[in-house]
């Protein structure tokens, strides 16, 4: 079975990039890396580009930071 991990990622790529290291190195599980930018700077987005590329991640890139998300019921 494979765990999904969402990673939300604002101006913090380093962060992340310590982050999916640490996900890489478990033993036992199967897990699939999904990052979330949240319309970081290009400089930030950039890096996270080249990491999940290098990671075989997945990088889902927002065109603005949304504090909340509308809810329609």
């Amino acid at each position: 079975m494979t765990i999904p991990v969402i990673l939300l990622n604002y101006n913090s790529s380093t962060d992340c990039h310590k982050c999916i290291s640490f996900l890489k190195k478990q033993e036992g599980i199967q897990i699939e890396i999904v990052v979330v930018d949240n319309c970081s700077v290009e400089a930030d987005l950039q890096n996270l580009r080249t990491l999940c590329s290098e990671q075989g991640c997945t990088l889902l890139e927002n065109k603005e930071n949304r504090a909340t998300m509308p809810v329609t019921i």
